[in-house]
Parts: structure tokens; C-alpha cells; sequence
């Protein structure tokens, strides 16, 4: 296969992978009727493509202090790990939940641990005022929670040798198209649907893992 095909196809798999979430999240939010305004699907998708970025380029530095090899094992370790996990998105989710005893009341702040873990478990508990429209400042929690698995599989990407400006600019567009998508379905849909396509990333991270080989 080409070297160009093989590139494309890894950029493609890791975008997909790591966007779904973001597609997902919105899709509830219009499912559950909750309004997100354009300027606040724009806030996430900036602080999803910055956390994004700020991943690939340490990753990048990184790779070009350690060996080759090592690079590509530490590669494949976190793409496959991520991918493990996004594999059981659901029973993760659950024991992080049972675990942390996240369903108690958590006082709002956007850059609080444990209220963005609260979002990363359940993205709709990013309206924590109740208002059915998603503020500015939520948006900001909501695009920090979705970051989460972005940015270490960001990082892990970022170690091998890929081209960060393709990846970033290929993310920004197509995650940007995914919650646009994503939240007009739900609208449509107009009731709540629990669905979980999770598993989905975890199956191209792991196979983008592989291609590092």
C-alpha cells in the first residue's frame, strides 16, 4: 500500500476515533432537547482542537528525545490502551461513577477535577443550571470532559511520526461537521435514545494502534 494511502487512512481512523464522542454528546443534547448554540459548538470545538494540539506537539517533542523504537512502542501502548477502554466505554464509565460516588452534587467549576469527570461520565450534566441551553462557561466543561481521551490519544500520536498540522486541521473540520450532525439528528429524533457507539473508537484506535507497527 502506498505510503501516502497508509497516512491518510491513519488520519482518517485517528479523527473518526477520537470525534465520536463529540458527535455523541450532541446528539443527547438534541435528543433531550437542550439547546447548543452555534457560538458555544464553536468554544468546543476550539478547546477540543487546542487540548488536541497542545497533545500531538508534546508527543512530538517527546519522540524526538527517546529512540525509535521506543517511540513506536510507547505509541502503540497508549493508542491501544485508549482504545481498550473506549472499547468498554460503558462499564468504564460505571466504575468511575460507583467509584468516585460522582452522583452527589458537585459545585460548578469548569476547571474542577471532579465536575469534569461528572461530564466525561455524563456529558449532559454539563447544563448544571437546568436552563435547557448550554452556556458559554458549560460548553467549556463539556469540551474539557470530551478531551479527556482526545488528548492522550492525541499524545500518543503525536510520538510517532505523523503530521501534526494534517491531524489538527483535519480534526477541527470534521469534529466541527460530527456535533453539527450529531445534535440536528437528535433534534429530529426529539426524545431521549441512550446510545452508545463508543466502542466504535475503541475498535479504530486499537486498529490505528496496529498500523504504528
Amino acid at each position: 500500500m502506498h505510503i501516502d494511502t497508509i497516512a491518510f487512512i491513519e488520519t482518517l481512523f485517528f479523527v473518526i476515533a477520537i470525534t465520536i464522542d463529540a458527535g455523541v454528546a450532541c446528539f443527547a443534547y438534541g435528543a433531550g432537547k437542550i439547546k447548543i448554540p452555534m457560538s458555544s459548538i464553536n468554544i468546543i470545538n476550539l478547546v477540543c482542537t487546542g487540548v488536541l494540539a497542545i497533545a500531538i506537539l508534546l508527543g512530538g517533542l517527546i519522540q524526538t528525545l527517546i529512540p525509535k523504537q521506543l517511540t513506536t512502542i510507547i505509541c502503540f501502548s497508549l493508542l491501544f490502551s485508549v482504545g481498550i477502554f473506549k472499547l468498554f466505554d460503558s462499564t468504564a464509565k460505571s466504575i468511575i461513577k460507583k467509584k468516585n460516588k460522582i452522583e452527589k452534587e458537585i459545585d460548578f467549576n469548569i476547571f474542577d477535577a471532579k465536575f469534569i469527570l461528572h461530564i466525561y461520565v455524563d456529558p449532559q450534566k454539563a447544563d448544571k443550571d437546568y436552563s435547557k441551553i448550554l452556556s458559554i462557561k458549560e460548553s467549556i466543561a463539556l469540551a474539557l470532559a470530551l478531551s479527556l481521551d482526545g488528548a492522550t490519544a492525541g499524545f500518543g500520536a503525536g510520538i510517532s511520526n505523523i503530521n501534526p498540522l494534517i491531524d489538527i486541521s483535519v480534526f477541527f473540520i470534521v469534529n466541527f461537521i460530527t456535533m453539527i450532525l450529531g445534535y440536528q439528528v437528535g433534534k429530529v429524533l426529539s426524545e431521549k435514545i441512550n446510545i452508545n457507539i463508543s466502542w466504535i473508537s475503541g475498535l479504530l484506535l486499537i486498529i490505528l494502534a496496529f498500523f504504528k507497527f
